[in-house]
């Protein structure tokens, strides 16, 4: 089911707008950063460091499905 869209008034629409704004803006300002800081990679490193980053996320993944499993045998 779809939520039906709430209208908001033009203060909230505006509090919304600068909150989105200071997010994009941290957003933004972060990636720069971490390109500044890895700019001069090489390529393999960074098949490396996806290769680590998906095998962390993968196996924290599996790890939380295992502790999961013994809940549904009861």
């Amino acid at each position: 089911m779809k939520k039906a869209k709430v209208n908001l008034s033009e203060r909230q629409d505006r509090f919304a707008s600068r909150v989105a704004g200071r997010i994009l803006r941290f957003q933004r300002r972060a990636a720069d950063w971490l390109n500044s800081k890895t700019r001069d990679f090489d390529p393999k490193l960074w098949i490396l460091l996806l290769s680590l980053l998906c095998a962390g996320f993968g196996g924290y993944c599996i790890r939380l499905v295992l502790e999961i499993i013994p809940f549904f045998k009861h």
